[in-house]
């Protein structure tokens, strides 16, 4: 099934260029290689996790290009807590 997808994934129209085709192939792997949700980690497993992401060229954003972090201010929390 992984294979497969992988497979399939290529063959989406208007990728004729080796380096689109390899870049697609690399997100395709990150995403299906990727944690799931609900998944319980251990401390080494969070930390490394971690550390990965911010050794990434793009730690903000997912391959999907969805964010993986958020900046919240201390007056924001203030305001969503009332603290």
């Amino acid at each position: 099934g992984f294979i497969e997808s992988v497979l399939e994934s290529l063959k989406t129209p208007g990728q004729d260029h080796a380096a689109d085709q390899r870049q697609l192939l690399a997100k395709t792997l990150a995403k299906k290689l990727s944690i799931k949700r609900g998944k319980r980690l251990q401390q080494e497993e969070m930390d490394a996790m971690i550390e990965n992401l911010f050794a990434c060229k793009a730690p903000g954003v997912t391959p999907d290009s969805k964010p993986t972090m958020w900046v919240i201010s201390f007056d924001e929390l203030n305001k969503k807590f009332k603290i």
